[in-house]
């Protein structure tokens, strides 16, 4: 085998793999060696207890909270060094098991430093480690309302390491990681037997993790972690809805929104957010929106576990919560090598200096990782949430008082453990492109009826404005009132008879975005045809008596320079308060007081023109 390279994978799936690859060591090697090691050394550093391990105790919150840290320092990096626009989304808990896997057929600086991926703790506490990976892999397993597994397997190439494995160390990863063990000749069929057992661990969600395989390779660790859960409450057919989401580039996307109330509320200084738990209670998918208008990669590259921490801690329940998310699935794989090297694993990566002689002890060879592969998968709809992830590592040779949280722009999320916050996925999305044939076929059903509707509900108008209509009365209920603005004066529902098309903008006093979106607003307005008019209804204004809100709406108008009219919600604008599930949300109504074209929800004032603009297009 001199001057030959053997190729051993670590495969993790959620997904991850690990390739471990073996290397002859020479003069020459040693002479590029950072640690100066020699083949005569290897075996010698300190090395997991087997039969130890589970007789270890540990600190289970310092632990987690190191184990925070390594998940979002791992988030950082990857969103760093990856598309500033591109959906991301990472498993540490797959690239944590599947190293952990790795680590305890690692020995001396080797074991230090992959055990050292839970910063803050000790060079020596390699055994506590493993004794928390081994429990966290159980309670992963063992959750209740949802479908969590965690799967591991490890396949061994007989032509390189027969008669060479170390027995403890499969023992221990079939006793302790519930790994299959897989012994055999590597050949052709064996990528297809690895990517079979990928496919079968992630629900089908993740067909292939790897493409070729060295026949030279001789080892693939595997952990695959696959996630299923229905959402404890589950979206009604009225409660989603069309809109355009506004990507990374400031472009639109079509979009299908899940909207509704619900009560779990969080935010910090740096993001806003909501929590919508599966069934079970047990985890729950954790909504992350940044306060500024960024990148959501840019925002995650600058978020970190103590930042996590305080937007955690922050949680509020109780409250009226009301929130838009759209449906969104994609892919993501990157190799992870270099992002591992910057968290201070780089031994293991060394052909030189690695020692992984727990595993196999190879005489004229020497084992180390040559490649980390992950890989994730998610789904969200309007059912729950599907995700798998995984990791491989291959070694070689050498309007009343509520809050309201829009993801209708880049956002991050996590799908946590709800008990200690703990992420087992951690995501973001720049982008929601590719969802039209989705959208498609949600409004394939409601095509015959639209039809049948449309001349009603989008009439021809004319071009100019026109005096009020004697008697005018809505057609939508919802939209019939006699009131007055928040400085007393009495308008009534015959202000939409007067114009072609009326802008109602539902806003709050409590809505950053609402009041963000104001002076934008004015500014169209005060350049608006004659036969376009808008108007601002206040929701979490009670009556025409309730003196603290409409003061606050006052300074709010005034301050962003409003002119245009702001009401108070009374008759039936009383009952369309009580539809809405989050503001700003915003209505187009025609002269005979019809609701027309396409709700937006959400503060986007340029999705409001092109609807204006679509609107006045059939005017005849």
């Amino acid at each position: 085998m001199k001057n030959k390279k053997i190729t051993a994978l670590l495969l993790f799936a959620g997904l991850g793999l690990c390739a471990i690859s073996c290397s002859n060591i020479t003069s020459e090697n040693l002479n590029t060696s950072t640690a100066g090691s020699s083949l005569s050394e290897k075996g010698t550093g300190a090395a997991i207890e087997f039969d130890n391990v589970t007789n270890t105790p540990y600190d289970e919150d310092s632990l987690r909270d190191a184990y925070l840290e390594y998940s979002f320092d791992l988030c950082r990096k990857t969103v760093a060094n990856g598309d500033k626009t591109e959906n991301i989304m990472i498993s540490p808990s797959s690239a944590f098991i599947a190293l952990e896997m790795t680590a305890s057929g690692a020995r001396g600086n080797t074991l230090e430093e992959m055990s050292g991926l839970l910063k803050g703790t000790e060079p020596d506490m390699p055994m506590e480690v493993q004794h928390f990976a081994i429990d966290y892999q159980d309670r992963l397993n063992n959750a209740k309302g949802v479908k969590l597994r965690s799967a591991n397997s490890i396949w061994l190439n007989s032509d390189i390491l027969n008669g060479k494995i170390n027995k403890d160390f499969t023992d221990y990863a079939g006793s302790k990681y519930h790994s299959e063990i897989n012994e055999s000749a590597f050949g052709p069929d064996t990528v297809n037997e690895i990517n079979g057992w990928v496919d079968d661990n992630t629900d089908h969600m993740i067909p292939t993790i790897i493409r070729d395989l060295d026949p030279l390779s001789a080892a693939v660790l595997v952990n695959a972690i696959a996630f299923d859960g229905e959402w404890a409450v589950k979206y009604e057919d009225d409660q989603v809805h069309e809109n355009d989401f506004t990507n990374a580039d400031g472009k639109s996307e079509d979009a299908l929104y899940l909207a509704e109330t619900g009560s779990i509320y969080f935010e910090s200084d740096k993001a806003v957010g909501f929590m919508k738990p599966y069934d079970g209670n047990e985890y729950a998918f954790l909504a992350i929106l940044p306060k500024e208008r960024i990148n959501a990669n840019d925002f995650m590259a600058d978020f970190t576990a103590d930042d996590y921490r305080e937007f955690y801690d922050s949680k509020t329940e109780g409250g009226e919560v009301r929130t838009i998310i759209p449906e969104f699935t994609y892919d993501y794989e990157y190799l992870m090598n270099d992002t591992l090297k910057d968290m201070g694993i780089n031994t293991a990566f060394s052909s030189a200096d690695a020692d992984f002689s727990n595993i196999a002890e190879l005489k004229d060879n020497n084992l180390f990782i040559s490649r980390v592969i992950h890989k994730t998968h998610i789904e969200l709809d309007r059912n729950g949430t599907k995700a798998a992830a995984a990791t491989a590592v291959e070694m070689k040779e050498n309007c009343i008082d509520y809050k309201e949280v829009y993801l209708d722009r880049p956002f991050a999320y996590a799908i946590v453990d709800t008990e200690n916050g703990v992420p087992v996925f951690i995501g973001t999305v720049n982008s929601v492109d590719g969802m039209a044939e989705q959208i498609e076929a949600h409004t394939a059903d409601e095509e015959t009826d639209e039809a049948s509707t449309e001349n009603d509900s989008n009439p021809a108008v004319s071009d100019e404005t026109t005096e009020p209509a004697a008697d005018f009365e809505p057609a939508d209920p919802r939209f019939a009132f006699e009131t007055k603005d928040i400085y007393g004066n009495t308008v009534n529902d015959d202000i939409f008879s007067q114009y072609d098309v009326t802008v109602v903008n539902v806003w709050g006093t409590f809505c950053y975005y609402c009041i963000v979106e104001m002076p934008e607003l004015q500014e169209w307005y005060e350049s608006m045809p004659s036969n376009v008019n808008i108007i601002g209804i206040v929701c979490d204004i009670q009556n025409e008596n309730d003196s603290y809100y409409i003061s606050e709406a006052q300074s709010i108008v005034k301050d962003t320079g409003v002119a245009y009219t702001n009401l108070i919600p009374k008759d039936g604008l009383l009952k369309l308060m009580g539809e809405i599930s989050a503001v700003p949300t915003t209505y187009f109504i025609d002269r005979e007081g019809n609701v027309v074209g396409s709700t937006v929800y959400g503060a986007d004032v340029d999705a409001y023109k092109r609807e204006v603009e679509k609107l006045l297009s059939t005017i005849k």
